[in-house]
């Protein structure tokens, strides 16, 4: 018969010798550019066993001309679900991550903003850049997450439902700011900022550049110079090269406004990134126009 110490002394042994039990599986959502993945953090906040990704730097911007990484592609492998932009902005996401059947690989779940979002943004995919927009994104992309999640089906509600507030609320203030102003026409850099124009009640009179990053040719900048009379504002990105649009604004003698449409940030962006930018973004267009 075994002494009552030995008895504990071997308890103890398999107490501490014993594996630690497995951790329950976490998902891990990889979100395609940098506004989506500041929305779906919102979204899934205390959501447990789950991660949010970034596939592509933050700082990458709008990604139409970007190539994967080997670190990217290993992201793309290991994902449980992908948020894309769609609307063309997500070319560079190769075929065997959309489910695509001719790829013969097993890929993520996908989750597409532009499908979430069809019959409120047009062909233009930069609907990310709109406070009215977001709060339907968030809308849609916690239902979307409830159906594979009906576990956390409250959470998912609740945090889509407080980001949409916020956002609802920014719209509001960009709405009566437009209203304030007078609905006044600006030229913009390129066309990041239709959906946010739309919101603040401002109308878009041209773009300066047809195709992002790339500079206007003389025949296009003669075209704007005309555009410039009844223009109240030339409104740039801060994150890209400016040089047209500043010359245009002095030749016009009209301000010159920076915007940031939110494609990019910082690697440790906090969750309230963009009501912050959107918050200045205000404050930039009031300082500018609200003072004839």
């Amino acid at each position: 018969m075994l002494r009552p110490r030995l008895i504990v002394l071997l308890l103890l042994f398999f107490l501490f010798a014993a594996p630690p039990p497995l951790a329950a599986a976490e998902t891990r959502i990889l979100a395609a550019t940098f506004p989506l993945w500041l929305v779906a953090r919102n979204v899934v906040r205390d959501v447990p066993d789950l991660r949010v990704d970034l596939l592509i730097p933050a700082g990458a911007g709008c990604p139409h001309n970007y190539a994967l990484s080997p670190r990217d592609l290993l992201r793309l492998a290991g994902a449980d679900i992908l948020i894309l932009n769609g609307g063309g902005l997500d070319a560079y996401i190769p075929r065997m991550a959309r489910n695509d059947p001719a790829a013969g690989e097993k890929s993520p779940r996908i989750l597409e903003a532009a499908a979430a979002l069809r019959g409120h943004a047009r062909a233009n995919p930069h609907f990310f850049a709109s406070p009215s927009l977001s709060a339907l994104l968030a809308e849609r992309m916690g239902a979307a997450l409830a159906e594979q999640d009906p576990g956390h089906a409250q959470l998912y509600a609740r945090n889509a439902g407080a980001y949409a507030r916020e956002m609802r609320e920014l719209a509001r203030q960009f709405a009566a700011l437009g209203n304030r102003l007078g609905h006044p026409s600006i030229l913009v850099q390129h066309d990041v900022f239709d959906y946010l124009a739309a919101d603040a009640g401002l109308t878009v009179a041209g773009a300066i550049q047809i195709h992002e990053g790339q500079e206007p040719s003389a025949a296009r900048l003669l075209s704007l110079r005309g555009q410039l009379r009844g223009v109240a504002a030339v409104v740039l990105e801060p994150q890209t090269p400016d040089r047209a649009g500043r010359m245009l604004a002095e030749e016009g003698g009209v301000p010159l406004v920076l915007l940031d449409p939110v494609a990019a940030g910082p690697e440790d962006a906090p969750l309230e990134y963009f009501s912050q930018v959107m918050r200045h973004n205000l404050q930039a267009l009031e300082s500018a126009l609200g003072n004839p």
